[in-house]
């Protein structure tokens, strides 16, 4: 019993971290190449760059986050 629910805590952590951190790369254009980058640079206002570095950086916290508590629970099954 002990052993499900620790496989499943595992699973819905696991997955969640794993999301976050892709949401995060996608928010703050991890995979863009240069020119993107830079046309995304010029075509938004400080306040829309502020927000989505914001919110890019608090995603990848709760995905970090996460991915070590499903590491810790991995470790304790």
């Amino acid at each position: 019993m002990l052993s499900t629910l620790l496989e499943a805590l595992f699973y819905i952590f696991f997955l969640i971290g794993l999301i976050s951190l892709i949401i995060s790369g996608l928010v703050l254009g991890t995979w863009k190449s240069g020119p993107d980058n830079r046309a995304d640079y010029y075509s938004q206002s400080k306040e829309q760059r502020h927000y989505r570095t914001n919110f890019g950086l608090k995603a990848g916290g709760i995905g970090i986050l996460s991915a070590l508590i499903a590491v810790c629970i991995y470790f304790v099954q």
